[in-house]
């Protein structure tokens, strides 16, 4: 039933929509590789009868500023990803997106395909691709897959199937080989350690307790989608002994002795919530580590 599968009582959780701040993750990779480590930010950037503005253009300040891209990852400036992949290019970003993110080809797994959108048909659209908006569409699950591949370096085939087995026996394995946890896409290794530090600097602002033996790492989104704002964080509570390199298949009761959790939250209707930045939704966030991680 298509009402269903994509209308009011749908899975969400892989339903694309814009997934706001969320993709400057990839954006400040990208940014990096590309040797764009400092602009000037005014707040507001106004060209071809229309503008661009950050979250706080009317509030801040201190505009105009020469902005690092530290600073703009982990203050989240619009202005900043739009001029520096207006300065990078349509067909870089596209190919960086692809070939470090798998962003653009789809990502087959065991239950089916991950499939992102994006299309740059002009000099604004690819702005705004930089800061999660215009034709860019994405699931809270390819998300997940983004927030494991920004923690560890390395994008892992997600959501696999340890086995299969027969309909009438369960005990029965069919032999069917899964996909398994293998390497579909890398972070440059120079690339990895400003995002981390970001990444990790934005989950201590959100005020969010994790256990001792935990870090959280995270990036918070706003998106403006046909449905109304959308609320996203994306983060990584990572166990601080795990390298990111085992194979958690079997009991997961004790998974959190040797693993991580990639959390991905969105929040579709923040205004009866009394939410309108991500960072507000933080009280719910610390309410899904709770259950997941224990407090």
């Amino acid at each position: 039933d298509e009402e269903l599968a994509w209308g009011e009582f749908g899975n969400k959780a892989f339903q694309n929509y814009e997934p706001g701040s969320c993709f400057k993750i990839m954006s400040e990779v990208i940014s990096d590789k590309h040797g764009v480590h400092s602009l000037t930010d005014e707040g507001e950037w106004e060209f071809d009868g229309t503008s661009i503005v950050n979250w706080d253009h009317d509030t801040n300040f201190s505009y105009p500023m020469e902005r690092s891209l530290s600073s703009a990852f982990i203050n989240s400036s619009n202005i900043y990803f739009a001029k520096a992949f207006d300065q990078i290019g349509a067909d870089a970003v596209l190919s960086d997106l692809d070939s470090i993110f798998h962003f653009v080809t789809d990502i087959e797994c065991d239950f089916g395909a991950l499939e992102n959108n994006i299309e740059i048909y002009c000099q604004d659209d690819l702005r705004r691709t930089a800061f999660g908006q215009s034709y860019v569409l994405t699931s809270p699950l390819y998300l997940a897959a983004l927030g494991r591949e920004a923690v560890f370096g390395h994008m892992v085939r997600p959501f696999v199937l340890q086995n299969t087995v027969a309909t009438g026996d369960p005990l029965k394995q069919l032999g069917n080989a899964p996909k398994g946890n293998d390497v579909i896409a890398s972070i440059p290794k120079e690339c990895r350690q400003n995002l981390l530090d970001g990444m990790q600097v934005i989950g201590s602002n959100l005020g969010v307790y994790v256990p001792e033996s935990y870090t959280l790492y995270a990036k918070t989104g706003t998106a403006e989608t046909w449905l109304g704002d959308f609320l996203y964080i994306t983060g990584c509570v990572k166990n601080n002994s795990d390298d990111g390199a085992g194979t958690y298949f079997g009991n997961y009761e004790n998974y959190g002795e040797n693993g991580s959790y990639i959390i991905v939250m969105m929040v579709q209707n923040p205004g009866e919530h009394g939410y309108k930045f991500a960072s507000e939704s933080a009280p719910l966030y610390q309410g899904l580590i709770n259950t997941i991680v224990g407090s």
